[in-house]
């Protein structure tokens, strides 16, 4: 195992929206940019995946979201969504640089199109969200910013008064590289894949909130994480799945909504994600639902629904259900673990608890509260993208590079020999993850309760210990995995100590007792 050394002035982790967007902006500031991703930039993330629409009081001749006609409007929608835990000096930047921000992605190579309520780009099912990823990849490029691929982030360097660069693994050849950075800025997204039912890309495993948290960064409402709507059918893959149209069963032939004065459709699946998902959750505990699953009845929607949208939700809901038989199977669907409003807490800088360190998009926290409304994940890439990118340039134009600590070179150069030796009794990343993922469901996900937090919270511990012990790989994708299993016990515990704490239900966070 060798180890090399390279010097920038700002290292961005992650190339989703939000890595892509800081990465420019601080490029054009004038600092030199490296740009980390365990896969190739801008097409594993969770952006690359969205359905491509972004909230802002923009207007267009079609609906997109519900309109907003000042960014007042957009302001009461978020915070109130928001359960008004969120930071509304950070509610206050979206809604009043949205507008500016996403019309200026034109001038990067995006084809932004404005709808009432806000813009979307397209890419192609069931990936839209390369309509934005794939012309800010190309325009990075283009302006100087250096991408390292295949490459995944094991620690962050410290000094003593700040963050000073970060240890990366090469995934092509298990040699560790020291990334010496002045400023480093987090944009890894989120942490969908610590639970078995999601519709996160595979690598999305809460490596930035585990780095973070081992340097010492403050983070906050880790028990906020969205649920949304997914398939639930055996042979489908668990995509999220919004129609808006058709009607919501449960085993008893009921709407299961009504009694809880929540209708079925767009206003439910956009602007009420966390009633809706614990409505479901709770039919499905309470034994009204079906294979763990409710019933979609779309047997009555006609075909040009499906055949002549351009929404992009519609079409993804049709390309998923190719093949289905609607018109006579009733369709199973449950909740899916989609986004975490919690992470590392920023200011309106996105200036992390440490210096040196800046976080965008979903890897932070505070933005959206308890609940997030749908197309603001977007937007907020974009905002405080640039907001990042622009601030961590300006900290780093200021700073010399420090002195690496080598000490814990050495420390993760013997975790990673200690991972690659043989063991009696060998424990895959494979299955480490998969065991999580089963915990994290049973208790931790949409109905929670003090004794099933403390259960999971109990069994990540055992399988913590037994990871650290046992876990084994034996090439440099395992070794990877190896990392992220390790992140994904991490935050598992965050979520499950956090929602422990909190005794009240508020906006995705629902308690029985």
């Amino acid at each position: 195992m060798r180890t090399e050394k390279v010097k920038t002035d700002v290292l961005v982790i992650g190339a989703g929206g939000a890595g892509l967007r800081a990465a420019i902006e601080a490029r054009r500031r004038g600092a030199s940019v490296i740009m980390v991703s365990k896969t190739p930039a801008g097409t594993a993330s969770c952006t690359a995946y969205a359905a491509g629409g972004f909230k802002a009081a923009l207007d267009g001749p079609v609906e997109l979201f519900k309109a907003l006609k000042d960014p007042e409007e957009h302001f009461l929608e978020t915070v109130s969504s928001g359960c008004y835990l969120n930071n509304q000096r950070l509610v206050e930047v979206l809604v009043k640089e949205a507008p500016a921000r996403l019309l200026e992605l034109r001038e990067y190579g995006v084809d932004v199109s404005v709808k009432k309520g806000g813009c979307w780009v397209t890419g192609s099912i069931p990936m839209f969200g390369t309509g934005l990823t794939n012309p800010l990849k190309e325009y990075a490029s283009k302006v100087g910013v250096k991408s390292l691929e295949r490459t995944a982030i094991i620690d962050l360097l410290k000094t003593e008064d700040a963050i000073a660069g970060a240890i990366a693994l090469d995934l092509s050849t298990s040699d560790l590289v020291v990334l010496e950075a002045k400023a480093v800025i987090l944009a890894t997204g989120g942490a969908g894949q610590i639970y078995a039912r999601n519709d996160n890309p595979t690598r999305i495993t809460g490596d930035g909130y585990a780095i973070a948290y081992r340097a010492g960064a403050r983070l906050m409402d880790m028990e906020f994480v969205q649920f949304i709507l997914g398939l639930a059918e055996p042979n489908l893959p668990s995509y999220a799945f919004s129609a808006y149209v058709g009607k919501l069963l449960n085993s008893s032939n009921e709407d299961p909504l009504k009694k809880y004065g929540l209708s079925w459709g767009r206003e439910a699946q956009i602007y009420a994600r966390d009633k809706l998902s614990w409505i479901l959750g709770l039919e499905i505990r309470e034994g009204r639902g079906i294979d763990d699953a409710l019933l979609l009845d779309l047997k009555d929607v006609p075909e040009d629904h499906w055949e002549k949208s351009s929404d992009p939700i519609v079409r993804t809901a049709c390309w998923v259900l190719r093949g289905f038989d609607r018109r006579s199977r009733l369709i199973r669907i449950a909740p899916l673990t989609h986004f975490f409003m919690g992470g590392v807490g920023i200011n309106e800088r996105c200036e992390t608890s440490l210096s040196g360190l800046y976080a965008a998009g979903e890897v932070s926290g505070g933005l959206h509260g308890a609940n997030r409304v749908g197309g603001n994940a977007l937007s907020e890439t974009i905002v405080f993208g640039v907001r990042a990118g622009e601030n961590a340039a300006t900290y780093s134009s200021q700073r010399e590079h420090a002195p690496t600590d080598w000490d814990s070179v050495r420390t993760i150069e013997k975790q990673i020999k200690q991972i690659l030796s043989k063991k009696r009794y060998p424990l895959k990343p494979r299955a480490v993850k998969d065991s999580i993922g089963t915990i994290m469901w049973q208790h931790g996900s949409v109905v929670r309760d003090a004794q099933g937090l403390q259960a999971g919270f109990d069994q990540l511990g055992k399988l913590q210990d037994e990871a650290i012990r046992r876990i084994v790989a034996t090439n440099p994708t395992e070794l990877m995995e190896a990392f992220e299993a390790l992140n994904m016990l991490a935050v598992g515990e965050m979520v499950l100590r956090a929602a422990l704490n909190r005794s009240e239900s508020r906006g995705a966070h629902y308690r029985i007792d």
